[in-house]
């Protein structure tokens, strides 16, 4: 079913609450099944241009201009993808961002109503590859505080910094879309169940897709062949652990009869993990000043989590899993 790009935008501004003249709105920056949309935040000063990287062949431009900054949306080769605006009586665009919209008439004060300009918040679209004559793409900025300059009465203020959040949204292709529902579904597919059983898990497991995604596929003892793990069940006791299957042909089921060594993992981590992903060892995130040093890993690590309680990663030491301990709050 092809996407319905008005319904998409719509949806998208229906997000977008307008409170009274020159007031906060509420933005939100929210993906749907079938909408991107990815969030964006910095700093302008000076006399500087800035562009900030948001998708492939699609970035956030702020180009400085006279009073302020006006934004683009760019593609690989840096045509702006925001169309022109019609005209509007002579009332700036939502996309410029001057400093004299904020000053009243003179200059003297701030602007309370007296000049039609926008404020903090703009709203634009922008064009996406197929798009034809309409703009599927929606973006929104935010300044959350700038620093204006030329305030003397009677000049046109301009602003000389600004922090800024920004959200650039377009709608999801049929094949995005599937993909998504693929990932968050726990219904193995047959050819999954396959390569598992394949690799050797036999009838006295059952696979347990208990949280998204089912299914992980890494390099965990490097060396540079596809592994997969997925979540297990020991049908005879309910024992719950993960089974990791080597290029399609060695299997390990671990966590079934107690924690992973190397580290005090939970007993029962298995059975209550709340996220799990493929990582490398040096980039897992945690700050946890009591974590012991890290090992040296072969791969990728399986990083396991109960949020804000306990985390972990198993790795392969070059002849077995391991378990290294990157922060543990409470017991289990």
């Amino acid at each position: 079913m092809a996407v319905d790009w008005r319904s998409t935008v719509l949806a998208a501004l229906a997000g977008l609450v307008f409170i009274g003249q020159g007031a906060a709105q509420t933005l939100n920056c929210q993906g749907r099944a079938s909408l991107h949309a990815v969030p964006v935040s910095g700093e302008a000063y000076g006399g500087h241009n800035f562009i900030e990287p948001v998708a492939e062949g699609l970035r956030l431009g702020l180009f400085r201009a006279r009073w302020g900054w006006r934004i683009a949306v760019l593609d690989d080769a840096d045509d702006d993808l925001v169309p022109v605006s019609p005209m509007r009586g002579g009332l700036p665009e939502p996309r410029e961002l001057y400093g004299w919209h904020f000053r009243n008439g003179d200059n003297t004060g701030p602007n309370t109503g007296e000049v039609n300009a926008p404020q903090h918040e703009r709203v634009f679209s922008f064009m996406r590859p197929g798009d034809g004559e309409a703009a599927t793409g929606l973006g929104w900025l935010r300044i959350e505080e700038m620093a204006l300059s030329d305030l003397d009465p009677g000049e046109q203020a301009s602003i000389g910094y600004m922090q800024y959040s920004a959200c650039l949204m377009w709608p999801k292709t049929d094949e995005e879309m599937a993909a998504g529902a693929d990932a968050a579904s726990l219904e193995f597919l047959p050819e999954e169940v396959e390569i598992i059983r394949g690799c050797g898990l036999g009838a006295d497991y059952a696979l347990d897709a208990r949280i998204a995604p089912r299914m992980l596929a890494g390099d965990f003892d490097g060396d540079g062949s596809h592994d997969q793990a997925v979540f297990v069940t020991r049908i005879s006791d309910g024992a719950r652990g993960v089974a990791i299957c080597r290029a399609g042909t060695w299997l390990e089921v671990l966590g079934v009869d107690g924690p992973v060594p190397g580290s005090p993992m939970g007993n029962g981590l298995f059975g209550s993990v709340e996220a799990w992903r493929v990582s490398t060892i040096d980039t897992v995130m945690t700050g946890w000043e009591g974590e012991a040093p890290r090992p040296e890993t072969a791969g990728d690590v399986l990083v396991l989590e109960r949020f804000e309680k306990e985390l972990y990663s198993i790795y392969w030491n070059g002849s077995a899993y391991r378990s290294h301990q990157h922060y543990r709050f409470v017991e289990p």
